[in-house]
């Protein structure tokens, strides 16, 4: 995973991004209703990790998800 050094949030972005990892967004999955998860619902679930880790964590972010 690489993050922008521009990034504005860096922590929330990093974040996001393993979220796609970590949820298999990032490799082929068998699924039973189709053969991958919409994007647009693949966004929401790492946005929804990304605010959660940024609101447990205390940490600033969470009104960018």
């Amino acid at each position: 995973v690489a993050i922008s050094p521009l990034a504005a949030v860096p922590h929330k972005t990093l974040f996001h991004e393993l979220a796609h990892i970590e949820l298999g967004h990032t490799a082929e999955l068998e699924f039973k209703d189709s053969d991958h998860t919409p994007r647009n619902l693949r966004e929401v679930e790492d946005e929804s990790v990304a605010l959660l880790l940024c609101e447990s964590l205390r940490l600033e972010g969470a009104e960018f998800c």
